[in-house]
């Protein structure tokens, strides 16, 4: 789904903490996608929230799903490479074992 009209609203606390690093966006349910920040005191942490989309065209965060903690930026790029190819069903299953982890 491309359309340049959409966006993305995260709250003042968490829009002060981090900046946007990319979304991935359910394959066929499109309203549903998983955001990726990383911490603006630590490069190497990123923070992924479940969202959703809402009327008109903005995407909220539901949930935070998770905090990790990398090494180096190689295994960041690795994690985002592996994470961005989810399909359909590895991505619900990648929200409840989050969900699972919390």
């Amino acid at each position: 789904m491309e359309n340049e009209e959409l966006s993305l609203f995260l709250g003042e606390e968490i829009a002060d903490q981090t900046y946007y690093e990319g979304m991935l966006i359910h394959p066929t349910k499109p309203q549903h996608g998983i955001v990726v920040l990383r911490k603006n005191d630590h490069d190497l942490t990123l923070e992924l929230y479940q969202i959703k989309l809402y009327p008109p065209m903005e995407y909220h965060i539901e949930h935070h799903l998770l905090t990790r903690v990398f090494p180096n930026e190689k295994e960041v790029q690795t994690f985002l490479a592996t994470f961005s190819q989810l399909t359909g069903n590895e991505f619900w299953r990648f929200i409840e074992a989050c969900r699972l982890e919390n």
